[in-house]
This record gives structure tokens, C-alpha cells and sequence, in this order.
């Protein structure tokens, strides 16, 4: 009986530690403590949970995707030497902790039934923010006044808890496959209905931001999910194939409202040639002038902003976060760091493939982290600074943790053969 309760608390403070990355966006101070920076009521229940149930090691066995981390957090320990601005560079030794503290908590309790609880505790902090969402757009009233979003967005897209729109949409955009696999995962037809609702509501916020990078990423998970259908079985593309271009004709065609948005989405004047998208260029053409005077080993972490408030080159208004995900590492931690990290990423988004491919059925969850991770891959480059987001650093402990406990699993049956 006492494991039992044991594992059951273990499992409870997991999906707690997930529900709370997802449902508290960073600029949220009433959801933190202030213990000199801002900590989370997220951050505290991964150190419970780790010091409570994370098996640790004398000598850890550390493969690729998770040593990566504990590379960049020596890495941006070292880069205090750098330092600019102390309290940015304690965010960054904090984020990286936690995730990795999250990561290795996983690692060492990698049940099935742990990640079940994960994609339902997602959905559910997805949901207030999808709420939330809906609720800005349909009264023009935006509760959580964060950040500096222009009042251009006032009443057309939402923002809820976070700073602003594109934001919003990398995260909401990240986790709708959540919602859809538990649309097939559930048993009830009720929970089937409330989930589906839930990706129907949060494809709409999608939408409703406009974010392009966002929208593609959507586009090409559908694209992935037909790929993966079809590999599965090819004598499915004589269906899927055609269905889905009727589908997209049908609704181009019977929905004027898509279709004039679609329109507008393709058109020059989608394109803010006197303002914020040249400023997103000049960041980047800023970010690559750093990585040079650096000599390519980066600004160091926590400097990124007052490079670019002190030493910008190219007009960037008053935008200080670079916009893109890559970026963001290549410049912050050099070219060592980045080239590590893209291997990193590679090898998730191929491992989580090869599950998806191998071992799932339409939509199991081994498709919905492959396509999660692959939407991430192309949304990071729509928000202004997945750094300094909490979700974003839970969202890859996850992954890491989920591929690990995959691998093992096949190590296991080469063994038993």
C-alpha cells in the first residue's frame, strides 16, 4: 500500500510540475516567489519531486540529447566571465537547472502512465489559455495587461498571459497535438467531445494571431501526419491523398472568410516593409555582427539584450529579443554550442519519426510528441524569446525524457531476442 501511494504522489507531482510550466508564461509575477529572481511555483515542484524520487547515480549514463544540456549549463556558468547583466544570466542558470532537474526526474521514473498524465495535465493548462484567448477576442477586454504588444492587436488577436500574440501562438500552436491525441486516447465520447472542442478552439486562436510561422507549422504537421499514414500503409494514399485536397477545395471555396484571409496572408501586404519585420531582419543581421566581434563564441548568456540596446548596427526600434529560437543559441552561446545543439535537435526529431512510424497506430502518442516537436521546430522562430520561457524548457525535458525512455525500451527487446 505504501508504494502504491508513493507512485501515485510521484505521478501527481509530475503532472502538477507540467500543468504548472503551461499554464504560468514568464512575466507573470503573481504565479512566483521572489527569492531574489522570480521563481516558480513550477521550478519548486520539480526540486521537490527530485529530491524526493530522481534516482541519482555515482557515474550517470548520459547519451547525447541530455548531455547537451548539462554542456550548456557549464557552458553558461563559464560565461560569467562575460557577464552584463547578472540577474538575465541567474535566469539563465535557473531555466537550465530546472529542465534539467525535470529531465532527469523522467529519466529515472520513465512509466508509460507518467507521460498519459503529462498529455492530459498539457491539454488542461491549454485550455485556459485557449479560454482566455477566446474570451480577449470576443469582448476586446484583455485581462492580463503584460508586456508592451501594440494596441494595433487590441480586440483582433489574443495574447492572454503572455507578452505577446506570437508567443501566444508558438504555444498553443506547440500543444494542439496534445488535444487531438487525447481525442483518440480517451474512452469516454464526452472527453472525446471536450477535447475535440479544444483543438478546434485552439486551431481557431491559431488563426485569429495570424502568426505565419505558426500557421506553416500547422500546415506541415498535417503533411506529416498524411506522410506517416502513408508509410504506415501505403495502400492508404489512394484515400488520404484525395480527401484531404477535396477538403482543402471545399473549404477555400465554401468559407469566404478563409478565403479571404488566405488571401491577405499570401499577398505583399502581409509584409511589414516599414516596420516590425525589417526591425526581425535587422536583429538577425545584428545577432551575426555580435557572433563576429565575439569571434564566435557567443555574447554569453544573459548579454543578448544589452548587445543589442548598446551595440546594434541596424535599427531594431525598441525590439531587444532576437525573434528566433536558433538564433538565440547561435549568438548567446557561439558556434560550438549551436552546432551541438542542431545535432541535438536532429536526433530528437528522428528519433520521435521512427516511433511514430514504427509503433503507432493513427494518432498514438508517439506521433503526437514527433509531431509537437516538429511544430516547435518550426514555431521557436515566430516568439520573441523562448529562453526566458518556462514551458519551452519543460516542453524539451519532456522530449529528452520521452526518446530516453524509448531507447531503453528498444534496448531491451534487441536484449530479450
Amino acid at each position: 500500500m505504501d508504494d502504491v501511494v508513493r507512485i501515485r504522489t510521484k505521478e501527481i507531482l509530475i503532472w502538477l510540475a507540467a500543468f504548472l510550466a503551461c499554464v504560468t508564461p514568464r512575466f507573470i509575477p503573481m504565479f512566483k516567489i521572489n527569492l531574489g529572481i522570480h521563481v516558480s511555483y513550477y521550478a519548486l515542484t520539480v526540486v521537490l519531486v527530485w529530491i524526493l524520487y530522481a534516482k541519482r547515480e555515482l557515474v550517470p549514463s548520459v547519451h547525447l540529447q541530455e548531455l547537451f544540456f548539462y554542456v550548456l549549463l557549464l557552458h553558461a556558468a563559464v560565461s560569467i566571465v562575460q557577464n552584463m547583466n547578472l540577474n538575465r544570466w541567474l535566469f539563465y542558470i535557473y531555466y537550465i537547472t530546472i529542465c534539467i532537474l525535470m529531465m532527469n526526474t523522467l529519466i529515472t521514473n520513465n512509466e508509460d502512465a507518467i507521460y498519459e498524465g503529462i498529455t492530459v495535465a498539457v491539454c488542461l493548462a491549454l485550455l485556459i489559455q485557449v479560454v482566455i484567448g477566446i474570451y480577449e477576442v470576443s469582448t476586446h477586454t484583455y485581462v492580463f495587461r503584460v508586456g508592451s504588444f501594440s494596441v494595433r492587436h487590441y480586440g483582433k488577436e489574443a495574447v492572454s498571459m503572455f507578452s505577446n500574440p506570437n508567443d501566444y501562438s508558438t504555444y498553443v500552436t506547440t500543444l494542439v497535438p496534445f488535444a487531438v491525441y487525447r481525442v483518440f486516447a480517451s474512452r469516454r465520447i464526452l472527453a472525446k467531445v471536450l477535447y475535440l472542442a479544444l483543438a478546434a478552439g485552439a486551431i481557431d486562436m491559431i488563426v485569429v494571431t495570424a502568426s505565419r510561422a505558426c500557421i506553416a507549422a500547422l500546415a506541415f504537421a498535417v503533411l506529416a501526419l498524411v506522410f506517416l499514414a502513408v508509410c504506415r500503409d501505403r495502400r492508404r494514399i489512394a484515400i488520404v491523398a484525395p480527401t484531404l485536397l477535396i477538403a482543402c477545395a471545399a473549404a477555400f471555396l465554401l468559407v469566404p472568410a478563409l478565403r479571404e484571409w488566405l488571401l491577405a496572408f499570401v499577398s505583399e501586404n502581409s509584409i511589414d516593409t516599414s516596420g516590425e519585420d525589417v526591425a526581425r531582419v535587422n536583429l538577425l543581421k545584428n545577432g551575426l555582427h555580435f557572433l563576429y566581434e565575439t569571434c564566435g563564441i557567443g555574447v554569453g548568456a544573459g548579454n543578448l539584450e544589452v548587445w543589442f540596446e548598446k551595440f546594434s548596427i541596424f535599427h531594431i526600434g525598441e525590439l531587444l529579443y532576437i525573434h528566433n529560437w536558433y538564433a538565440e543559441i547561435l549568438v548567446t552561446f557561439g558556434i560550438f554550442i549551436f552546432a551541438f545543439y542542431v545535432l541535438t535537435h536532429i536526433s530528437l526529431l528522428v528519433m520521435l519519426y521512427r516511433n511514430a512510424k514504427e509503433k503507432d497506430g493513427l494518432f498514438g502518442i508517439h506521433t503526437c510528441f514527433f509531431l509537437s516537436f516538429l511544430i516547435f521546430s518550426v514555431t521557436s522562430i515566430s516568439s520573441s524569446s523562448n529562453v526566458y520561457s518556462e514551458w519551452v524548457w519543460m516542453f524539451l525535458a519532456v522530449t529528452v525524457a520521452y526518446c530516453e525512455k524509448n531507447r531503453k525500451k528498444s534496448l531491451l527487446r534487441v536484449e530479450l531476442r
